[in-house]
């Protein structure tokens, strides 16, 4: 009896409990509230609009984990898209060179946020606010109304089915895990649990904390633009409002998945979680039939209280 109290409360303090406890709710629900939620259709459905949310909230977790946050993600994400949609034509030049040049713009300012952040000592929210401020009004510069030019085979690459059957999403994640996996595997993805978990201890080790931070938010730059690509894929237009939601998703869905915000501590497959449970909560509130206008406030109190759920094993931690 006693090794098997022993073996639960291991089992509740595993970073990835929380998410996959909250992920399987949510995951019931759906499917109590919709029939045909195991469709393929269906399936297809969920996984064309939730591949940009996990990739986004992996950029955010990864800056989480290694001490900071990110508060220009949404912004980011909209310059991305604008810039896309100005830059790409329909010649396979423009195409590499919109694609090459939108990445390379995408690391600089993550290199802005990490230097903002770990050389000139600003508090990471201060920081990237303020560079998100910036990046409204670079993106207005570049479309100010929405629209611009999408090529054709973006939208149709993004919803496209290999055999008719496994979508290009699936592939998008697993390319995007694999990633991750490889640099969660070398000295620096072991950097960012230990800079975020304690930065002194991790300096008089040996480790250059600041060189650490700048690779953490460069490193969640290229999710960033990845994901940015595939919400072009999703709208076929760009619109200098479309990031805005995602700042604050990540960041709940990334503390949702296990992800502590103090830094140091979760697993970037929670903040992947997290970022399906977030989806899950709109398909929720669509089927419930909640009237529009009470939307926004039933969506606020459900995060807030998965985030609660989601917080217990690691109030139980500082317990023990």
């Amino acid at each position: 009896m006693t090794a098997n109290k022993i073996s639960f409360a291991k089992i509740t303090r595993h970073p990835l409990f929380a998410g996959f406890t909250v992920f399987s709710v949510v995951l019931i629900i759906n499917a109590i509230l919709d029939p045909r939620f195991f469709a393929a259709h269906t399936i297809y459905g969920n996984l064309w609009v939730v591949t940009p949310i996990i990739i986004a909230t992996m950029a955010q977790g990864i800056v989480i984990l290694s001490g900071s946050i990110d508060l220009s993600i949404g912004a980011s994400i909209s310059l991305m898209n604008c810039l896309l949609a100005v830059l790409l034509k329909d010649s396979a030049g423009s195409v590499i060179g919109g694609l090459m040049l939108s990445l390379v713009i995408m690391l600089a300012i993550s290199c802005l946020n990490g230097v903002l952040v770990a050389y000139f000592r600003l508090p990471s929210m201060v920081a990237t606010f303020a560079v998100s401020t910036m990046l409204s009004g670079i993106t207005l510069l570049v479309l100010s109304t929405p629209g611009g030019y999408i090529p054709g085979w973006l939208p149709f690459g993004y919803s496209i089915r290999f055999f008719g059957l496994v979508p290009i999403t699936v592939f998008i994640l697993l390319l995007v895990g694999l990633i991750w996996y490889s640099i969660s595997r070398t000295k620096l993805g072991r950097y960012f649990y230990a800079v975020g978990g304690n930065e002194a201890a991790a300096a008089s080790s040996g480790i250059n904390a600041k060189r650490t931070k700048v690779y953490a938010f460069m490193c969640s730059g290229f999710f960033i633009w990845l994901a940015a690509v595939c919400v072009t894929g999703q709208t076929g237009a760009g619109d200098f409002r479309l990031g805005a939601p995602y700042t604050l998703t990540t960041i709940a869905a990334a503390i949702m998945g296990g992800v502590a915000l103090s830094g140091g501590k979760g697993k970037i497959l929670g903040a992947a979680l997290g970022g399906c449970v977030m989806i899950f909560i709109t398909n929720i509130i669509y089927w419930a039939r909640i009237p529009s206008f009470y939307q926004d406030m039933i969506r606020g109190l459900i995060v807030i209280i998965v985030l609660c759920i989601a917080a217990i094993p690691q109030m139980k931690s500082r317990t023990v």
